[in-house]
């Protein structure tokens, strides 16, 4: 007789029962074991996962597959290649084809991208196939059945916890016809889908019964099983870092109603949150069954740092590199290897040694390297960056055993099956983690999968409730926690709970976390001569000084450089700066002006020019060229009236009560009549400022730009333009305003000492906030 559980953790447990008696023990496995030994595949090697990539981003490598919307480069396919393998994955696993998705008409494409997707798994089998390799897509159709291994087993009892695929289930009754083969199981409200299979095969389960049924027979036999569980203490918490208190909390009060430590579980429905409580676990209460990811070794830290750097150089990249001990000359061999192709020995000798690392982790190290090692001499373009990249992505699965584990569990939702504990405590029962997403639920509608017969997004929440259902109704204490403010809310799953909502003091943080109360700031008065005038002044510098005499004293006095913000997308500064340059083009031409057509194209033939060629930059162009329409009309009125475009981008210099001025003007327009306008293009809602701001204004950007222009000639008007709506609109109370400028210029001739603002707003977005004691 052998017993076959959903997990190892399950078998251990089932051995576990076995320690008070004086016994034989009877034989167990899991079932990913079980099925290894059981099904064999013969002439074929299993693909490793660099492989499969490999050979499936060759399988998308034609034209027609761009409809699809996932991108065919290399580095950007890693990144999307999970959704293709998932959805020919379960297809296969289901025992379904493309062929039992035709004929749902969900979508005017749908036909043409089925038969893309038909394409790319032919392309990708093909390849498999030429290699000498299965894998988990073409594992159904070549695995049979090892009789002598079935035979020797002479009984098998599965324990079923969840689910099982079609496959799953034909080869359990392929084997239920060679020896004895039992499957048992409990029924809830919550594992329909697999009653509904057992219904097809003519057994009939009541909610709340626990069953025993002989596959390949006609027999079963069951027995009520309670399906109530223990109201369940409900803790809503400010911040998700409050839930490690919590957890402490929850474990000392199961230790005091009498539970032992090996009794209580923490599950976590993000195993994310694992880092968090090692963070704080100093006195070794948990043992972690997930481990501790690999990415957290110093090896791959150091790894991601310099692939970081080379990717974008920026001051925090440089300082990471410099605190991790990583010299230039690495810097230098990295970026010059980056964009060519790599060789094994060349890649192991820029990734560097890993020997420093623990013993139990160089052996999947060497793995990994090993089987990039086959795919470079199967694929020898590779760069170095995409073989760091199919590297690091085998590394993002590795895991370190926790071998410094203390007698309380912390496991993921999937690893509770089969086992059960007195106490549970789940924190982060938030909705966007409980139900968990998956992945197969974003290829495929609901629609199409009902259509196809294929589990859809109902019937995985269902499971997922199974899973939390049987481990509540398992257990005698049970306590949840979630994170409830603006921006999260609780699962809906604690409507199907009898729960009781408690308040958990979170004051009890600073005695269970090693918070360190933030200790008072002394204010330091900056005191330092400084005349702001002795170089030429520009509008920006002035606004920084007006502003925030303290940002002024870092940015232009101690000269302490911004630091980048991480880029996602395109950046406004970017597309503004692309605009002001098609703009400069487009009005210098001899002809701009002529009429609304030519000024079109004009501008059409100038965004072509500066804007960049991805396709977010040309969305952005297609949508500035449709806004651009007013102004290119707005320029044929406005040169019907005689202005034309005279300078533009201009450098100019001038002096104020004996300061010397400096700026870059975007534009310039001159009239027949020898009059001067000068334009400041605006992309968003023009500001003005009326009479009543003027004693607190900080920006004098067009009083500088009035000035700077009058050096070319009479000034009739300064503006903006407003190239969303195309119109021109004059700065307002020019006089007052360079009376105004004119006293700040005599008042801040000298500055001895450099305050913060007491405007708070003005920090919100300072990128010195954090050394003024404010972020």
């Amino acid at each position: 007789m052998i017993h076959i559980f959903p997990t190892h953790r399950a078998v251990r447990s089932f051995y576990a029962s076995f320690s008070s008696q004086d016994t034989f023990l009877p034989k167990a496995m899991s079932i990913a074991e079980f099925f290894k030994k059981a099904l064999i595949v013969e002439g074929k090697v299993q693909a490793e996962e660099e492989m499969r990539l490999l050979l499936m981003q060759q399988a998308v490598a034609f034209d027609a597959f761009e409809t699809l919307n996932i991108p065919q480069h290399f580095m950007a396919f890693v990144k999307n290649a999970s959704y293709v393998f998932r959805f020919f994955e379960e297809l296969s696993a289901e025992e379904k084809t493309i062929a039992d998705l035709e004929g749902a008409d969900v979508y005017a494409q749908f036909a043409e991208h089925l038969a893309l997707l038909k394409q790319v798994y032919e392309n990708y089998t093909h390849a498999l196939d030429a290699q000498g390799l299965y894998d988990t897509i073409t594992f159904p159709l070549y695995a049979r059945m090892d009789e002598t291994f079935v035979f020797t087993c002479k009984a098998i009892t599965v324990h079923l916890e969840g689910y099982l695929s079609s496959f799953e289930w034909r080869v359990l009754e392929e084997m239920g016809r060679l020896v004895p083969l039992h499957v048992k199981l409990v029924a809830t409200p919550y594992n329909e889908k697999v009653l509904q299979v057992l219904r097809a095969r003519g057994i009939d389960l009541k909610i709340g019964e626990e069953a025993q049924i002989r596959l390949g027979g006609d027999d079963f036999s069951t027995s009520p099983c309670s399906l109530s569980a223990p109201c369940a203490k409900v803790y809503p918490l400010a911040s998700r870092s409050l839930q490690v208190g919590f957890v402490l909390d929850c474990v000392a009060r199961f230790l005091q109603e009498g539970l032992a430590p090996e009794e209580i579980v923490v599950v976590l429905p993000d195993e994310g949150f694992a880092s968090l409580l090692r963070l704080y676990d100093r006195a070794y209460v948990f043992n972690y069954a997930m481990g501790k990811p690999a990415k957290e070794l110093d090896f791959v830290v150091r790894l991601r740092a310099k692939a970081q750097d080379v990717h974008q150089t920026t001051q925090p990249s440089l300082h990471r590199m410099r605190r991790l001990g990583i010299e230039e000359n690495t810097r230098e061999a990295w970026k010059k290897q980056w964009k060519k192709p790599t060789n094994f020995h060349t890649f192991v000798a820029l990734i560097g040694s890993f020997e420093a690392e623990e013993n139990t982790i160089k052996e999947q190290l060497h793995e990994a390297l090993a089987s990039l090692e086959r795919v470079l001499k199967i694929a020898p373009t590779l760069t170095f960056s995409e073989a760091l990249t199919l590297f690091l992505r085998r590394l993002d699965k590795m895991r370190v055993d926790d071998v410094m584990g203390g007698p309380v569990t912390v496991m993921g939702v999937l690893e509770t099956r089969g086992v059960h504990f007195k106490g549970v405590i789940v924190p982060d029962f938030n909705d966007d983690l409980v139900p968990h997403r998956s992945e197969k639920d974003m290829f495929l509608s609901s629609t199409l999968r009902h259509y196809a017969g294929l589990p859809d997004k109902e019937d995985r929440e269902q499971l997922q409730r199974y899973y939390y259902s049987r481990l509540f109704t398992q257990a005698s204490h049970v306590a949840i926690g979630y994170v409830e403010n603006e921006e999260k809310l609780p699962s809906r799953f604690l409507q199907a709970l009898r729960t009781k909502k408690e308040r958990y003091d979170e004051s009890l943080s600073q005695l269970l976390l090693p918070f360190v109360a933030q200790k008072s700031r002394e204010e330091t008065p900056v005191l330092h001569p400084h005349a702001p005038f002795e170089k030429p002044l520009s509008a920006t510098r002035l606004k920084v000084l007006l502003t925030c005499k303290r940002r002024y004293y870092h940015r232009y006095i101690q000269h302490i450089k911004e630091p980048p913000l991480p880029k996602d997308g395109i950046e406004a500064v970017d597309i503004g700066n692309a605009l002001h340059g098609a703009l400069e083009i487009a009005c210098a031409h001899p002809e701009f002006g002529a009429s609304e057509v030519k000024n079109q194209a004009l501008v059409a033939h100038a965004l072509d020019a500066t804007f960049g060629t991805s396709a977010s930059w040309r969305l952005e162009k297609e949508i500035w060229r449709e806004r651009l329409g007013v102004f290119c009309a707005n320029e044929a009125e406005r040169h019907a009236k005689g202005w034309h475009p005279w300078k533009l981008e201009e450098s100019l210099k001038s002096i104020f009560e004996g300061v010397h001025l400096e700026g870059k003007v975007d534009r310039i327009d001159k009239h027949l009549a020898g009059r001067l306008e000068v334009l400041d293009y605006k992309t968003g809602n023009t500001l003005k400022s009326g009479p009543k701001a003027i004693a607190t204004m900080v920006d004098f950007q067009m009083q500088f730009y009035y000035m700077l222009a009058s050096t070319q000639g009479e000034v009739e008007r300064v503006g903006y333009y407003d190239l969303l709506q195309g119109v021109c609109v004059e700065e307002e109370g020019m006089e007052e305003k360079l009376a105004q400028l004119s006293d700040i210029l005599v008042a801040y001739r000298f500055v001895e000492s450099f305050e913060k603002t007491d405007k708070r707003a003005a920090c919100s977005y300072c990128p010195y906030v954090h050394l003024c004691g404010r972020g």
